[in-house]
């Protein structure tokens, strides 16, 4: 026969054993619990992510000691949580807290202005009452303005004073009424401005942290430092230089920048700051490969990347929604459902911005302190995208009440800033990406029936030939992720103290300004353009330690455009381009009087000649490498022969001429190349 369960005692049990879970990490009697300040003292930013340390003064006396450290940021990864204490003591444990409460309690600050609010609205009331009463007045004045008698007529004199007293009262109180009006306008105003300081208050009240308990044993009484270290993702920063050329002689002045941005909820102020091109995210585990067999469905082949995810950002600006006005302090979170993700406040001109975001589709967020909160539902957000959402507030002293705004992703992404619109963030940095699978000779183009896979032309389905590029495709950036990843970590400390808000925003720092010593060459192509196209060829390059990024150009203190520095070109000489100069001049001219006709046969031999002419108007000389072409024929009744090339080096296969010259300063010179075509008569039309 079954026993019974003693369910009572069941309960009792699982009770105490989930109190004693919990406290084991409280504080046990008679053991001190302190809460000591710390402060940021250095951060380690990595491409995604930063590593930050935090000191924390102390003075203990010997024995168990529970420090609570509070306001921390809340997405703190709790793995990553590091405590260094001194030799003196030893780190029992260390608990993390997420999802701390906003604090209940308000300051003095707070409630002073809460009171001050209150105080001016009820003067705005006494205002707008007095002018109703002026407006009650005016309209028993119109009403009675009839000055017909019902048994008599009035004389002149008795019209004339009725027109003046009409005429003066009704201008006293219209004059009245103007005042106030001008009056409730400065105390609407004055409303406002004390709702924007409260505002900062308010953010700050409600602002979402954790929490961290320490427990320590000391083995004798100490005065020293304890440094603490964790690490938040949203966080991180991408390289940019400037290229300066003053002279085509001088060395190649090459400032390396950085952009940084933070939104971990808590700002970084004054402090030690190290860049790393490291990624602590990414996984440390041998990936595996799966067979591969010919005839079966290619494998995928993924990059070793566990921990990392497809991110991207929102941006917005918060306004009034019936003056158009921006909107300070506006407090604006991310959220899946009741989940807290990430958040940020708007600036003095009412913008913000969010980032990392993970990809996903999110709700958003906006309150403010006298105005009616506003919950934007599935806003999406794309990898390395840039999603814009305006908020427009509605003016109201109830903080409880919600507008539902439906979010549409709009059906073009296009430039520009429009609510509701996404831009991806590489158009608007300029930084045109490059692979290798951009250098990869496989791919598959079409041709009427054939397909080029490889160089070679082939018959065959499309889908062959894509299947081909795919695979190719998914080799490159295998490839790709290999020439990236293993590369050695690169650190750059800043050497002077600095200071990154939690907004999202990017923050430029200087990581060093260098002197290159570069070749200058000119690049002519007058076929296809007029202008001189100036690049810098690096030979020492992989000495300099940079990193892949965009470019700004400035030749002889004049901004030219945008260019990219890959320094993960695997080259002996690293070239950069560096814009247009239009000192060198060059054309390109057909010479008629020596072009010639023949028909021989039923054949036409047909010879053109052409004249390239390049101008120096640099005082010194420089050195220019000129291009043009001669046709290639894939018809066998159609024959090319190029007669005469001036010394340029001949690429046959693509028809290429190429001629180094060193083109003397203030000088003019001029180069020549003909070619011979032969061709059945009736074919004219098909070669020109």
């Amino acid at each position: 026969m079954m026993r019974k369960a003693n369910y009572p005692y069941v309960a009792l049990l699982f009770a105490i054993l989930t109190c004693a879970q919990v406290w084991a990490h409280m504080p046990a009697a008679g053991i001190d619990t302190l809460r000591p300040a710390s402060q940021i003292e250095s951060v380690t930013v990595f491409t995604s992510g930063a590593l930050v340390t935090r000191q924390l003064g102390l003075t203990l006396k010997a024995g168990q000691h529970f420090l609570l450290l509070q306001g921390l940021p809340l997405e703190i990864d709790p793995a990553s949580i590091e405590v260094k204490s001194p030799d003196a003591c030893t780190v029992l444990s260390v608990k993390h807290f997420s999802e701390v409460k906003a604090q209940a309690k308000k300051s003095a600050s707070y409630l002073k202005i809460e009171d001050e609010i209150q105080a001016q609205k009820r003067q705005l009331k006494a205002i707008k009452q007095e002018a109703e009463v002026y407006g009650i007045e005016e309209s028993i004045l119109l009403d009675n303005s009839s000055l017909k008698g019902k048994e008599a007529s009035l004389s002149v004199e008795e019209i004339k004073q009725a027109a003046d007293f009409y005429r003066s009262r009704l201008n006293e109180i219209r004059r009245a009424i103007a005042v106030l009006d001008i009056r409730a306008e400065e105390k609407l105003e004055q409303i406002k401005k004390l709702q924007s300081s409260l505002g900062v208050y308010e953010t700050a009240r409600h602002k979402r942290s954790s929490e961290l308990l320490i427990r320590l044993r000391c083995k004798e009484a100490f005065k020293d430092s304890l440094r603490l270290r964790y690490y938040c993702p949203s966080a991180g920063w991408s390289p940019s230089y400037d290229l300066r050329v003053t002279e085509v002689k001088a060395p190649l002045q090459v400032g390396y920048n950085a952009s940084i941005y933070q939104n971990t909820g808590e700002d970084w102020n004054e402090v030690q700051l190290k860049l790393s091109s490291g990624n602590p995210r990414l996984s440390g585990e041998k990936p595996e490969l799966e067979d591969w067999r010919i005839g079966r469905h290619a494998p995928r082949i993924q990059a070793n990347t566990a921990g990392e995810h497809s991110q991207g950002e929102v941006r917005g600006k918060c306004t009034d929604e019936e003056t158009g006005e921006a909107l300070p302090f506006v407090n604006i979170v991310i959220k899946r459902g009741d989940q807290f993700l990430t958040g940020a406040t708007s600036d003095f001109d009412g913008n913000f911005v969010i980032k990392p975001i993970p990809s996903g589709t999110y709700d958003l967020q906006a309150s403010y302190v006298g105005y009616t909160s506003k919950l934007v539902r599935g806003l999406s957000v794309k990898d390395q995208m840039i999603t814009f959402q305006n908020l427009e507030l509605e003016s109201s002293v109830k903080l409880d009440a919600f507008e539902i705004v439906e979010y549409k992703v709009p059906l073009i992404d296009r430039d520009g800033g429009a609510s509701g619109s996404a831009v991806r963030r590489d158009n608007i940095a300029r930084m045109p990406g490059r692979s290798a699978a951009s250098i990869d000779s496989r791919g598959a183009r079409q041709t009427g029936s054939f397909y080029y896979v490889d160089g070679i032309r082939v018959r065959g389905s499309s889908e062959q030939a894509l299947e081909e590029q795919r695979i190719a495709s998914l080799v490159a950036e295998q490839l790709d992720l290999a020439l990236r990843e293993n590369v050695a970590h690169r650190e750059y400390p800043i050497e002077e103290a600095f200071s990154v808000r939690s907004d999202g925003r990017d923050y430029q720092v200087i990581i060093q300004e260098l002197e290159v010593s570069a070749n200058y060459v000119y690049h002519l192509i007058p076929k296809l353009d007029s202008d001189a196209f100036l690049t810098a060829q690096i030979a020492d390059w992989a000495s300099l330690q940079l990193l892949p990024g965009p470019a700004a150009v400035y030749y002889r203190g004049t901004f030219t455009g945008y260019t990219r520095l890959d320094p993960e070109y695997t080259g002996d000489t690293l070239q950069v381009s560096l814009g247009r100069d239009r000192s060198i001049v060059v054309q390109r001219s057909g010479q008629r009087e020596l072009n010639d006709r023949q028909f021989v046969g039923n054949k036409i031999r047909e010879s053109q000649h052409w004249k390239l002419s390049m101008r120096n108007n640099h005082p010194s000389k420089v050195k220019v490498i000129l291009y043009d072409q001669f046709p290639i024929s894939e018809i066998k009744s159609v024959q090319v022969d190029l007669q005469d090339h001036d010394g340029a080096v001949v690429d046959e296969r693509r028809g290429v001429l190429q001629w180094e010259i060193d083109l003397p300063g203030n000088a003019l010179e001029e180069r020549h190349f003909s070619y011979e075509l032969r061709y059945p008569q009736g074919s004219l039309s098909m070669l020109r």
